[in-house]
């Protein structure tokens, strides 16, 4: 998984490769971004351990949706989003 910033996210292992572009956001601080990023996508792959298959698709746009979440807000651990604030 490759962050890129306002561009998304790049993923790519032995079965799939996919590209999840970022929403359009007003970005004020990028502070914790990439931590938000990589945080949100070990809660979503956890969320989904009971299940048969990982959903990475599924995975990554909640992260990207966290990180996107995260920039429009000013400072690190202040800007990291509740989950409850972050819908796919």
């Amino acid at each position: 998984m490759i962050t890129l910033g306002r561009q998304g996210v790049y993923f790519q292992n032995n079965t799939l490769s996919l590209k999840i572009d970022a929403p359009v956001v007003k970005a004020v601080d990028t502070t914790a971004a990439g931590d938000t990023c990589s945080g949100a996508i070990a809660v979503s792959l956890a969320e989904e351990m009971d299940t048969k298959a990982i959903e990475w698709k599924k995975a990554i746009q909640f992260a990207v949706k966290a990180a996107s979440i995260s920039v429009t807000r000013l400072g690190a651990q202040s800007s990291i989003p509740y989950r409850n604030e972050i819908i796919i």
